[in-house]
């Protein structure tokens, strides 16, 4: 990997535990999701300068990100209510992986093999076991 794909990705991960610990800890928690969602909007504009529209075709899938999106940003919001920011974070973060391989398994039909269907546990098995990390004490945040 070369150093800037490296930087990016660092950058990119800084960025969203930012955003996400900026929502957990204001005191509205909506206001804060709205602000970081429209945050995104004016760099958005910029790039659509400088890059073609996207075709026709992808418009249905452009449409379906965002709502699969939308959805998580709603689990963020009402798992934070009940969770603290070290735990809720990482398990809808680190879902993903688990949820991609499900989906494509289902209905893509993807054959995954036996190293990557043990990759992918492991994976799933190190996110559940954040939820048995704290007493029931300790995670309930109620800001």
């Amino acid at each position: 990997m070369s150093m800037s794909v490296f930087i990016a990705v660092i950058f990119a991960a800084v960025l969203h535990a930012s955003w996400n610990a900026l929502v957990k800890t204001g005191t509205d928690k909506r206001v804060g999701m709205a602000a970081v969602v429209f945050g995104h909007l004016p760099f958005a504009l910029l790039v659509l300068l400088f890059v073609p529209a996207p075709a026709v075709e992808s418009w249905s899938y452009i449409l379906a990100g965002a709502g699969l999106h939308f959805g998580y940003q709603i689990f963020l919001l009402n798992s934070y209510r009940v969770g603290g920011l070290t735990q809720v974070y990482p398990i809808a973060r680190g879902l993903a992986p688990l949820l991609v391989a499900v989906i494509s398994v289902i209905f893509l039909g993807l054959k995954l093999q036996r190293i990557e269907i043990i990759a992918i546990l492991i994976i799933a098995l190190g996110i559940i076991s954040l939820s048995f990390s704290k007493s029931n004490k300790d995670r309930i945040n109620s800001t």
